[in-house]
Order: C-alpha cells, then structure tokens, then sequence
C-alpha cells in the first residue's frame, strides 16, 4: 500500500500533464486547490479542471522534480518542497519554480492542495513584467 507522502509526486505528476483522472485518482472529487498568493480557491474537480487547464495547456513540458515531503505536526498534513520547469507556449520563455505546498490528507487521499510560489518569475515567463538585468 502506498504512503500518503506518495500522494503528492502522483498528483504531481498527473497535474504536469493535464491527466484529471489520475489527478483524482489520489485527490477527493470534491477536493480543493487554492493559490493563496493569487487569492483563488477552486473546489471540486469540475472547477479545478476548468481553472487550472488553460494554466497547463499553456506550459510547454511541464514537470515537477526534487519533491522532498516532510510531516507537519498534526497527523493528515503535509509540506512539500518541489522544483518546476516549462516552456510557456505564448511567450516562449522559459518557466523556472520553487513551490512550497501544504497538503491535507483524509481517508487516503488529498483534500487540500495549497500552492505557494515566486509570482514575478511566472509574470517574467508570461511576459507581463520584463527581468532586470
């Protein structure tokens, strides 16, 4: 049986390449995403799937590398540390990420998946600021 800390590079992995069923096969189709740094919450998986697939087609090669998970003190919670690479199609720029993500797990699959990261190097890759140089 796999451990909840394999949750997450599944749900990961799955996320990279727009494969909703497999997203939620590891995810509560009733789950919720949120982007505190952009103030979105999607809830359930119609709303997730519609929000987050435009996001996804737009990220050429999209992956997710060194997923370190680590427990929180409260049983169900976790952190994890992950790198992320693409290309974003419009621009051609590429897309550099360090995320941090607090995960809540219940019954075995992920209910909350909170997404922290550096929101000037996704505006640097979609061209809406340019980098100093």
């Amino acid at each position: 049986m796999a451990s909840d800390h394999d949750l997450i590079p599944a749900l990961l992995a799955a996320q990279s390449k727009g494969d909703w069923d497999a997203m939620f096969a590891v995810m509560h189709e009733d789950g919720v995403f949120e982007l505190p740094f952009l103030k979105q919450r999607f809830e359930g998986r119609a709303e997730i799937e519609q929000r987050m697939a435009p996001s996804i087609d737009r990220m050429i090669g999209l992956t997710f590398s060194d997923i370190e998970v680590r427990d929180m003190a409260e049983p169900g919670w976790m952190i994890a540390h992950f790198k992320g690479n693409a290309t974003v199609r419009p621009t051609g720029r590429p897309y550099r990420q360090t995320y941090v993500g607090i995960f809540r797990v219940v019954d075995g699959k992920i209910a909350l998946f909170q997404e922290y990261f550096d929101t000037l190097e996704l505006a640097i890759a979609c061209a809406r600021v340019e980098p100093v140089a």
